[in-house]
């Protein structure tokens, strides 16, 4: 259990001005690189259509599709031919993989329904030619890539966004920690963080001035609010004297949920 202790006079602490500043240097307020140089997790998988990476992907898909096509002409290959009936799966599954990986559920589903789109004409086809075996084929590959793309898009949306919430709430954590120590040191009251046991773990810049080298070996570069030096412990009844410790530690146990367990009589001795 901590407690803080006010010593003298409390004056209001003016809430610094430097606090843009101060989220400026923990990157809170700055945006993620744009899309020149990539996009930003949100946006790349929110919509990937403002990714020019992400329409190259689709022509490449195009390209693909259009190769086959002139193979099919310039060599008269049957569609019933096994190269033909598992071709749509050979070449189309690495780019709706990519764009699933990279885009997520958004970009994962544009891709797999552009290659579902160009693979109607081939199925209009083979359905108009009698060719059921290879109409049923193309059905299937097509259906394997729309599942493949719809399981690994959902998993890598769902990954980003608990990353973004994440680093959200390390970020509100930062800056929420750092108003908190500006406030601390900027306060002209001196100010002591007592722990339950009457040890003081913490001292404002007030207080090390108020109190000398007792509160100054507690200064945040000698010791954090839960990490007291164990060699030295600095008694709050040694440096403020026994009557005022007694008085604040007394209201801070009064504070205390019933039950907590926090003993403070052995600090209150000698």
């Amino acid at each position: 259990e901590v407690g803080a202790a006010t010593i003298g006079p409390a004056p209001v602490p003016a809430v610094p001005e430097a606090v843009p500043e101060l989220d400026r240097f923990l990157g809170i307020d700055e945006p993620t690189p744009g899309t020149d140089s990539g996009d930003p997790p949100n946006q790349a998988t929110d919509h990937p259509w403002a990714s020019s990476q992400f329409w190259i992907i689709q022509l490449f898909v195009l390209a693909l599709y259009l190769i086959r096509l002139a193979a099919t002409v310039d060599f008269h290959l049957s569609a019933t031919s096994l190269m033909l009936e598992l071709s749509t799966f050979v070449l189309f599954v690495v780019p709706v993989v990519y764009a699933s990986l990279h885009y997520g559920f958004t970009g994962a589903m544009l891709t797999s329904g552009w290659v579902t789109l160009l693979a109607v004409p081939r199925l209009l086809v083979a359905l108009g030619n009698r060719q059921f075996e290879a109409a049923w084929a193309e059905v299937t590959q097509v259906v394997v890539l729309d599942a493949l793309a719809l399981l690994i898009g959902q998993h890598v949306s769902a990954e980003r966004g608990a990353q973004m919430q994440t680093e959200t709430t390390r970020k509100a954590h930062l800056s929420a920690e750092a108003l908190y120590r500006d406030l601390f040191d900027s306060n002209q009251a001196p100010i002591l963080i007592v722990d339950g046991n009457g040890y003081v773990v913490e001292a404002n810049a007030s207080a090390q001035r108020a109190f000398g080298p007792a509160a100054q070996a507690l200064a945040p570069g000698n010791a954090g609010p839960v990490d007291r030096t164990p060699d030295a412990p600095v008694r709050l009844v040694d440096m403020i004297g026994a009557e005022a410790a007694a008085q604040i530690l007394t209201r801070l146990i009064s504070q205390q949920v019933p039950g907590s367990g926090t003993d403070a009589d052995a600090s209150l001795s000698d």
